[in-house]
């Protein structure tokens, strides 16, 4: 099982924090960001964004680019590194934010016994329970983050 926390935890898919200072509102953190985060974002997004041409130089001259992102990005991001990147099969959102990847190496047993340990865990500010009581998602379309149209078949 993988766990995803902070935003420090999402520098191995190529998002790194540098400060929350950079932004006049205290609302979004300047991170550098590599084309493996640039893929993240697109999968995200569902963009084609490319790295040279559509971001700034990196602040710090080790990564590739650097963005402006609001602090609610987390979670997406995290979703989608799990899904895409880590290959989870499913993903548990718990109560306190944190963000839980289903591996395929994790046992069904593994994942009943971690369901059955956040079920009791009251959220006193949200009153949300735990991980059954969390968002649970389903990874339903390998290979694609898009479903496709039952109609026209499209996927774009």
């Amino acid at each position: 099982m993988k766990t995803l926390k902070r935003w420090e935890d999402l520098k191995p898919y190529g998002i790194d924090v540098l400060t929350g200072e950079a932004c006049a509102y205290n609302y979004r953190l300047l991170c550098d960001i590599t084309p493996a985060g640039v893929a993240l974002f697109n999968a995200v997004f569902g963009l084609q964004l490319q790295v040279k041409e559509s971001l700034p130089e990196g602040w710090n001259n080790r990564k590739a680019r650097s963005i402006m992102l609001p602090r609610a990005m987390f979670e997406p991001l995290a979703v989608f590194a799990l899904f895409t990147v880590s290959n989870c099969r499913k993903v548990y959102i718990t109560y306190d934010g944190t963000i839980h990847g289903i591996e395929s190496t994790d046992t069904d047993e593994q994942v009943r016994n971690f369901v059955e340990w956040n079920q009791g865990h009251l959220c006193e500010s949200c009153q949300r329970y735990g991980a059954d009581g969390g968002i649970n998602l389903q990874y339903s379309n390998p290979g694609y983050s898009r479903n496709q149209h039952q109609m026209s078949g499209r996927v774009e």
